[in-house]
């Protein structure tokens, strides 16, 4: 299941690399409050939306093999 949302995150956001590959982070600047402010607010926020429509679509995917 990590991994399908993995790839969905890298297919939405057009990281590159091969599939079931981890993407690396640097932490230092997801954490960091200066480089995570954006003029429409909070990077944190939009990102923070897009791992929830990523979770929500697996979700959906999940329900529709058990169907």
């Amino acid at each position: 299941m990590a991994l399908i949302l993995l790839n969905i995150i890298r297919s939405a956001e057009g990281v590159t690399g091969e599939p079931n590959e981890p993407i690396t982070v640097i932490r230092t600047v997801v954490q960091d409050p200066w480089t995570t402010e954006t003029a429409e607010g909070s990077f944190i926020d939009v990102l923070e939306g897009i791992i929830r429509e990523s979770i929500l679509k697996v979700i959906d995917d999940i329900q529709d093999e058990i169907e």
